[in-house]
């Protein structure tokens, strides 16, 4: 299945996942400043799964609302339209995913996916990144998952066969990388996150990038060490080779690690529940 996989790459026979028609909609619309906001709130109307993930992280603890938003209208105003923007960008991957990928194996991505992407929002604030940027990188870093297991789930079909959820997660940690830069040119993403996606296991990426991309390095890392993804061996949160690259000592990522890591926890368990 591996060779299969790797072949499909080699001819560049690979089906991407494709953005819901919504969400594409709504990006071009929110590439003008001067857009109406009506025009926005009748688009993700067409799409209540689409505007049901608008509203749930409209009501995070990420954007901290004073009080609950129950209508697309007000959720649109209080987000404003980068927001939503990168919004959109992160909602199609679990829309995606959840049309393409074994129910199980989406969870967990998308798990892993959110936490990283809180995480690394997180760190960013120490870093003085851009936080959409960096929310957005983490969120989006391991969008080839969603497209091997897309491939894993199409050869299933043609072929009778059933793999099993350990060798699934293997498949898909084998082939995420390079698939994810074809997903990365495939889609309309920032720079900055495509370095994310094609570096943060330790790739060179662009001079302007490598804080961003060690800060989300260290939160795949970290999402994995709480519990959100596959599940894999214990290791020590305090010798990520990416600490090392941010200059972050152990008692400078164990204050950082206090308080992002409580938030990130919170954020998980408002979102999917």
């Amino acid at each position: 299945m591996s060779g299969m996989i790797a072949q499909k790459k080699i001819n560049g026979d690979m089906e991407l996942p494709a953005f819901p028609r919504v969400v594409m909609q709504l990006i071009d619309m929110l590439r003008n400043p001067n857009i109406d906001s009506n025009k926005i709130e009748k688009a993700l109307r067409t799409d209540p799964i689409v505007a049901v993930e608008v509203l749930r992280f409209a009501n995070s603890a990420l954007y901290a609302p004073t009080e609950p938003i129950n209508d697309l209208r007000h959720s649109i105003s209080f987000l404003g339209y980068r927001r939503l923007h990168s919004l959109m960008l992160g909602i199609a991957t679990k829309v995606a995913g959840g049309k393409l990928v074994h129910p199980r194996l989406n969870e967990l991505l998308w798990r892993h996916s959110v936490a990283s992407g809180f995480l690394t929002m997180y760190f960013g604030r120490e870093l003085r990144l851009d936080h959409e940027t960096a929310f957005l990188s983490g969120l989006l870093h391991d969008i080839g998952k969603i497209a091997v297991a897309a491939v894993l789930a199409r050869l299933e079909k043609k072929m009778g066969i059933r793999v099993t959820q350990e060798d699934r997660v293997v498949l898909v940690e084998i082939h995420h990388e390079t698939v994810g830069m074809a997903v990365a040119q495939h889609w309309p993403l920032p720079e900055a996150v495509v370095s994310a996606i094609c570096c943060h296991h330790g790739g060179e990426a662009p001079a302007r990038d490598r804080t961003l991309v060690a800060a989300v390095e260290l939160a795949d890392r970290l999402s994995y060490a709480l519990g959100y993804g596959s599940p894999i061996m214990p290791f020590d949160v305090f010798a990520i080779p990416a600490l090392t690259r941010l200059n972050w000592n152990r008692e400078l990522a164990e204050e950082i690690y206090s308080f992002a890591v409580p938030l990130t926890v919170a954020e998980l368990n408002a979102l999917t529940t």
